[in-house]
């Protein structure tokens, strides 16, 4: 083993200096499982044989430079110099940064459509607006009136509605799904917009449901969180292989 080395992950040795390089651009809070979880990428791509070349490596490099304002080299040499950034511990950086991405890569997207019904299911949103009778009979009578036209929901709010539902303009809230009252949960999450659910009875109370509309999440905005979560719950098993030894 090197005199100079302060820590081994797994086979590597690292100085303090590499060490306080990684803890410089790498995310966490604590080092030593900031490395095992970092590392664990390094593994992870061994084991399924995803090789890093020169080439990935650099990319990442010109990366991180674009991302940080480093695009100068003079700009790169000072940064380099004031933070005693090391060759070893910049190049392992650049490493699993690309191992990352070649990892996220094989993802299947099959895999992560599924977890984005998940995000469906629970992160839709519901606008609804209600009204609500102490008689059963009158709810019903003015649900069928509604469904058939002979008198709009907004219309049945100001005749029905007490003050505060008229002040309110009927309007209730909008909800996802496990913020729905749970009484309404099942009619309103497959109910389509500008169906009218109901009446609802609960502690004889009737009420109808008007959903006005339903927000879904779009794909494009969770597809990049989702394939890095996909990632980190594959990398669990690798992380617990990466052991982070104070170097003998």
């Amino acid at each position: 083993m090197n005199d100079s080395s302060y820590l081994t992950v797994n086979a590597t040795e690292l100085t303090v200096n590499d060490t306080q390089t990684l803890a410089l651009l790498l995310d966490g809070y604590d080092v030593r499982e900031s490395l095992k979880d970092h590392f664990a990428l390094i593994e992870m791509a061994r084991a399924k044989n995803v090789r890093v070349s020169d080439e990935d490596i650099q990319a990442e490099f010109d990366a991180y430079r674009r991302e940080t304002g480093l695009e100068r080299e003079s700009t790169v040499l000072q940064w380099r110099q004031n933070q005693l950034i090391t060759d070893e511990a910049l190049r392992l950086f650049c490493e699993i940064q690309a191992c990352r991405q070649k990892l996220s890569a094989l993802i299947k997207d099959t895999d992560i459509k599924e977890a984005f019904d998940d995000i469906v299911r629970d992160e839709t949103t519901y606008y609804l607006f209600t009204l609500s009778f102490d008689n059963a009979k009158q709810a019903q009578d003015v649900s069928v009136a509604i469904q058939d036209e002979k008198i709009s929901f907004a219309e049945a709010v100001v005749k029905y509605g007490d003050r505060e539902t008229r002040a309110m303009g009927g309007f209730f809230g909008d909800f996802t799904r496990l913020e729905l009252p749970e009484i309404f949960r099942k009619t309103i999450t497959s109910a389509t917009p500008g169906t009218l659910a109901g009446p609802i009875e609960e502690d004889l109370e009737w009420t109808l449901v008007l959903v006005a509309d339903r927000i879904e999440p779009e794909f494009d905005e969770y597809a990049d969180f989702l394939r890095a979560a996909l990632l980190d719950d594959d990398l669990e098993y690798y992380a617990d292989r990466v052991v982070v030894m104070n170097a003998e």
